[in-house]
């Protein structure tokens, strides 16, 4: 039963004051490589503390800013009441992430600030104390190093004197034998005495060493053990202040949710036939009712009246006339309006179009009384549309049934309601 009893005693507890010696010194190099992280791993939470709070502050002025461009004014009823709902928890959850940027600044991020200040400060103090301390006790091992040595060096120089000196030197010799003994060991006595007083100097700052060390170490520890303790408080703290805000959103959505439980689409839908009505009679429908004028039974207007002789080759000459296309018309018409025009008897070039002769007609533009039915007015003489006469002659005029708009340079604008002169007609019509 005892011999359980202590085996479940718990393992002591290790300090870093009796942890970390050693040759060299390395402890004190591992102690403070330590202390060293755990200021990198405080800079990385306060980062981390600084961007989220950044982006609590860009969420929330972006959300409101969407809360504020939403209008409602159009929807009525009980959904507008609930669009208004939404509208106003977007407000409220704008205000809650702005809140959440606030206090990570204030709670956590200046907190967390200062404490790896004062954390910095303390090291740095006792770090400069063990560097002193180190120096000196490096210091003072070279020197008994070098003492060691001359002290060696001499004893050997006395006891190689002391072997030359044999019954047999003379006695000059065995003179100056004597001489440079004692004076070696005089030498060998001086350099032993320094020796142990730099073994005992250098006892006297390894104690020292010793003693601000193992203090560094206590203070190192107490460090490393407020580091933590304080990096999971506001740790703590950062995730509460975050859930908070999560319960809040939450809050927020549950409201709009109760909002939209109260929607009555039926509701609504009579509501905007109520206020929007514009009747219930259906429209008349429109009557076709012909309009009895002649002349819109009619697609040009003629410059003269034909005699009366040749009544048929009139009427196939405004048959060709108002079956013409627009496109050539307004070519024609443009060339008029520019004012390009030959002289009579200049030579027409081949174009592909059909011209009338003016000889075939008579100075009013009417066809003559002399030409028959199965007389052609029109030839198949090449026609070219810039050999304009000076004095030309017109075979008939239309009127302009649409709008047609230029889309060429040779074409001509022109407007409904508008008067054609007609020069040439196409063979096609």
């Amino acid at each position: 039963m005892a011999q359980q009893t202590s085996d479940l005693k718990p393992a002591p507890k290790r300090e870093f004051s009796t942890s970390f010696w050693g040759e060299h010194d390395l402890g004190l190099e591992v102690v403070w490589g330590r202390l060293r992280q755990g200021k990198h791993i405080c800079n990385e939470l306060l980062t981390l503390v600084k961007e989220r709070a950044a982006i609590e502050e860009d969420y929330g002025k972006r959300l409101a800013k969407v809360a504020k461009a939403f209008v409602t004014k159009e929807e009525m009823g009980t959904m507008k009441d609930s669009l208004e709902v939404l509208r106003t928890e977007m407000e409220n959850t704008a205000r809650a992430h702005l809140n959440l940027a606030t206090e990570l600044r204030t709670q956590l991020e200046k907190p967390v600030s200062d404490f790896i200040a004062h954390q910095s400060s303390t090291r740095k103090n006792h770090a400069a104390m063990l560097d002193k301390d180190l120096k000196a006790k490096s210091a003072q091992m070279a020197a008994v190093s070098k003492a060691k040595e001359r002290y060696e060096a001499k004893c050997a120089e006395a006891d190689g004197l002391l072997v030359q000196m044999r019954p047999t030197l003379q006695p000059k010799e065995a003179d100056k034998l004597r001489a440079r003994h004692e004076k070696t060991v005089a030498a060998a006595k001086s350099a032993d005495s320094e020796y142990k007083s730099g073994i005992e100097k250098f006892g006297e700052l390894s104690k020292k060493w010793e003693t601000n060390f193992r203090a560094a170490c206590t203070v190192a520890q107490k460090l490393e053990e407020n580091r933590l303790e304080n990096m999971r408080e506001f740790i703590w703290n950062f995730v509460n202040m975050i859930s908070s805000t999560c319960v809040a959103d939450d809050e927020c959505c549950e409201r709009v949710r109760v909002s939209l439980e109260s929607v009555e689409i039926d509701k609504d839908i009579q509501l905007f036939i109520d206020t929007r009505s514009t009747g219930t009679e259906l429209p008349a429908l429109l009557v076709y009712v012909p309009y009895t004028s002649k002349s819109m039974d009619n697609d040009y207007i003629p410059l003269s009246n034909p005699p009366s002789s040749a009544p048929s080759v009139r009427s196939s000459l405004e048959n060709k006339v108002s079956s013409t296309p627009l496109g050539s018309l307004t070519k024609v018409a443009s060339h008029l309006r520019t004012g390009s025009v030959s002289e009579p008897g200049d030579a027409p070039v081949s174009n592909g179009s059909m011209r009338f002769q003016p000889s075939s007609l008579n100075r009013n533009g009417a066809v003559p009384d002399h030409l028959s039915e199965s007389e052609e007015v029109y030839t198949t003489e090449p026609y070219n549309i810039y050999d304009i006469p000076a004095n030309p002659v017109f075979v008939a005029q239309v009127r302009v049934l649409y709008d047609y708009k230029a889309q060429a340079d040779e074409e001509l604008t022109i407007t409904k309601g508008q008067n054609i002169p007609v020069l040439v007609m196409h063979e096609d019509g």
